[in-house]
């Protein structure tokens, strides 16, 4: 029953960073160059946090919740998204296609979502694969510690932490296997990144 629960937080936290990573990126991609210098900086000063210690300090402002909990992963992936859609973008916007539709008098509007947007997803889609264990190591970790999904909900990092008191009785099953079950999935999830990356040809 924890995979349910580690599973749904990250797939939700990291849906919630692609989608709002990719808007913010495309915006400053697509946007006048002080547009672009401020919401890059903004996004530099998330970024200048350790991911895991920004999780923490979310979640014990906003009080230990599943939603609490999807926001802060969420906002401490984003930055990685809006990087990489930005990055896209200003490739994409610097080709011939985007010259001729600029030419054509096309709104920029439309430029962006109908012809740069789509042709900047690619990073974000092997992104997200990474970003999965990612958020299922920070959910476990921080359930661990207290300050993620509280009891009597199963998760595995909560059952790791309910277990630990066992382990001077002889009873390390009742950790180990939470933490093998973490383990298999963020390999599980660190194999389909490297395969994602092999189709695009980045490895």
């Amino acid at each position: 029953m924890g995979l349910r629960y580690d599973l749904f937080v990250s797939m939700a936290s990291v849906v919630a960073a692609a989608v709002l990573g990719v808007l913010v990126g495309a915006l400053a991609g697509s946007a006048p160059e002080w547009l672009d210098t401020l919401v890059m900086r903004l996004v530099d000063i998330i970024a200048s946090f350790p991911s895991f210690i920004l999780a923490i300090i979310i979640s014990v402002a906003l009080g230990g919740s599943i939603g609490t909990l999807i926001f802060s992963i969420a906002l401490v992936l984003l930055p990685l998204h809006a990087r990489g859609t930005r990055a896209a973008m200003l490739t994409e916007r610097s080709k011939p296609y985007a010259d001729a539709a600029r030419a054509m008098a096309i709104p920029p509007v439309r430029i962006v979502l109908v012809h740069l947007l789509p042709n900047s997803l690619r990073p974000t889609i092997t992104q997200m694969a990474i970003d999965m264990s990612n958020a299922i190591m920070i959910t476990a970790a921080l359930s661990f510690l207290g300050f993620g999904i509280q009891s009597p909900i199963p998760e595995w990092g909560l059952m790791v932490n309910e277990g630990a008191s066992y382990i001077v009785n002889g009873q390390w099953w009742v950790t180990f296997f939470p933490g093998l079950a973490i383990l298999s999935v963020v390999l599980a999830l660190f194999f389909i990144d490297l395969g994602l990356k092999e189709i695009r040809g980045d490895a």
